[in-house]
């Protein structure tokens, strides 16, 4: 395998524990690629003595095909919760794992039957919502309302199972809030007790429950066949997660490589930690850092706005990303006086010679803000046409489904000033502040949502915004970059 100099230190090294920073674009897996090949033949060990842990199914999957075509074989690949399964049937643990609707059912049953049918139960799902519990419960169901505050109790409850959150941490967040957030805290827990006794009188682990109990069955385990393992995306780890890595790599007597973006951490909302780089450096004090330097999807210009801009962020680990692309102008913000203007604009963008689109959005309904149902036809979930354009293939997807992939030409559609804008300006409930690690700035989060979208282009960034209420990212960006950015509008 051919590796730049930097890939080649990063892979090419007998240090114990060690972690890859890895900016978008600078080449991860092949890195990865490259580490199994030297372990294997500088390091003397079998590729069924590396174990290699990737984020979801698919994500396991693309590795194994890739590592069969570039390394002619393949080593055990698994997400972490597989890995949990492996030990518990090493151990003889017997377990039946719950679907992922028991917990929508059990929040269903809990507002809809308990809280409803309960007055003080009702009180305190009408004081989440109004500040002294006036109103009904009914008109709370009419107006969507319950809804929401299930989704937001659920969120809750997860979230704090993936850092192993108990009634101790309950009843410390409960002792700092009042009214409505204790009211909202109060639910919380009941709902969290209900959850769990459903799932023990029924014999069900869950996600997290199956991480748990695998870290708790690791010391009975005598043969364990892994003495390297590599992490792939080590940015979109929990805390339950690098606690299970953790406790099987000092039982087990294992080294390991972990790779990954903090710039790429986009999914708090199911647990991740954003600064779980330092996590794992307060759990190994020598671990030795490695960095990507080249990046090969993206041109020099664009990274350069990418990076300023994401790393307002001062928590962020800065990167010294370079590439041999160029692009005069690798953004394109596109402002428009409607959004029947969307016509024009694809028009505008394949005059340029632009076939190869992919169309982001934050949020998977901003389509509809821009086509006509009776202009569009769905091929498959992400692939459309448009009668106006025929012969044409568009693909499209959220930015968070985008993670990973590229194209020669990127459309960021809705970048407008808006509640389900980008970014989304809904507040985050008070007491999620117990749970969420604390912003270093405004947006945070979404922030490095709009990192991974502008860095999934080879070529160009086409931005569209509304002229009357163009997004605050916007109005950034031409002030990082106003030379390298081209405006028009529609």
């Amino acid at each position: 395998m051919n590796l730049d100099e930097f890939q080649q230190r990063a892979a090419y090294q007998n240090d114990k524990y060690s972690l890859i920073i890895a900016g978008a674009g600078t080449g991860k897996t092949f890195t990865l690629l490259g580490r199994i090949q030297y372990l294997i033949q500088k390091q003397h060990l079998k590729p069924e003595e590396i174990l290699v842990i990737s984020y979801t199914n698919e994500t396991v999957n693309d590795f194994k095909k890739k590592s069969l075509k570039y390394l002619g074989f393949e080593v055990p690949t698994f997400t972490f919760h597989k890995l949990a399964k492996y030990l518990l049937d090493k151990a003889n643990f017997a377990f039946r794992l719950c679907d992922e609707k028991m917990v929508d059912y059990i929040a269903e049953e809990f507002l809809f039957g308990y809280c409803y049918n309960n007055s003080l139960l009702k009180k305190l799902v009408l004081r989440c919502h109004y500040p002294f519990g006036i109103g009904s419960f009914d008109r709370l169901i009419d107006q969507g309302e319950v809804i929401k505050i299930k989704k937001m109790i659920k969120q809750f409850v997860l979230i704090c199972s993936t850092k192993n959150y108990g009634c101790n941490e309950f009843n410390a967040f409960y002792q700092k809030v009042k009214g409505k957030d204790q009211a909202f805290l109060t639910l919380c827990f009941l709902f969290h007790t209900l959850y769990q006794s459903e799932k023990i009188s029924q014999g069900f682990l869950d996600f997290d429950d199956l991480i748990q109990e695998g870290m708790n069955v690791i010391e009975q385990i005598k043969c364990f066949p892994f003495r390297h393992v590599l992490i792939d995306e080590f940015q979109d780890n929990s805390f339950i997660r690098i606690s299970f890595l953790e406790k099987m790599v000092n039982h087990f007597h294992m080294h390991f490589t972990a790779v990954g973006d903090d710039c790429q951490s986009i999914y708090r909302f199911s647990g991740t930690e954003s600064n779980c780089f330092l996590i794992l450096s307060s759990f190994f004090p020598n671990i030795k850092r490695y960095y990507l330097k080249y990046t090969y999807r993206n041109s020099q210009e664009l990274i350069n706005i990418a990076n300023a801009f994401v790393l307002k962020n001062p928590s962020q680990i800065k990167k010294d990303i370079c590439s041999s692309l160029h692009t005069t102008q690798p953004i394109e913000i596109l402002y428009y006086f409607s959004t029947k203007k969307i016509y024009s604009i694809i028009q505008y963008i394949l005059q340029q010679g632009n076939q190869d689109i992919l169309i982001l959005s934050r949020n998977s309904f901003d389509w509809k803000y821009y086509f006509s149902g009776q202009d569009i036809y769905w091929t498959d979930k992400t692939h459309f046409h448009l009668k106006q354009f025929s012969g044409v293939t568009f693909t499209f997807m959220t930015v968070h489904q985008s993670k990973g992939l590229e194209a020669q030409n990127v459309i960021l559609l809705h970048v407008c000033d808006a509640l389900y804008g980008f970014p989304i300006q809904i507040k985050t409930p008070k007491c999620f502040r117990f749970i969420f690690h604390p912003d270093a700035v405004p947006f945070e989060e979404e922030r490095r949502i709009f990192y991974v979208a502008l860095t999934r282009t080879k070529e160009k960034v086409y931005i569209l915004t509304s002229i009357f209420a163009p997004s605050p990212f916007v109005q950034e960006l031409l002030k990082i970059a106003k030379k390298q950015i081209k405006t028009k509008i529609f």
